[in-house]
């Protein structure tokens, strides 16, 4: 159990695992590690999403518009571009 806790929540394990191209499935972890803890068929808690859900982002809630997703913690915000910012008036010269 202390290792499916270390490989979903260490940011360095899952660096390390994309660095060798590979990515762990998390439902098929979950699922053996419930049925080693005596529930059975517990693959039917899990169904499949109508859209991918990014990191941050609850379930059901689509992003607010023009509001970015949160990113993974640890890692570096993307940059937003700059927003266009209407022209300020030149004040009077004297």
């Amino acid at each position: 159990m202390k290792a499916l806790e270390q490989l979903t929540s260490n940011p360095n394990i899952l660096a390390m695992l994309a660095q060798e191209g590979v990515k762990p499935v998390l439902k098929d972890l979950l699922i053996d590690t419930y049925e080693d803890l005596g529930v059975k068929d517990a693959d039917r808690y899990f169904t499949k999403a109508e859209s991918p859900i990014m990191p941050g982002q609850v379930p059901g809630h689509p992003p607010m518009p023009g509001q970015p997703p949160m990113g993974q913690p640890g890692q570096p915000q993307p940059m937003q571009p700059p927003t266009a910012q209407p022209p300020v008036a030149n004040p009077p010269q004297i």
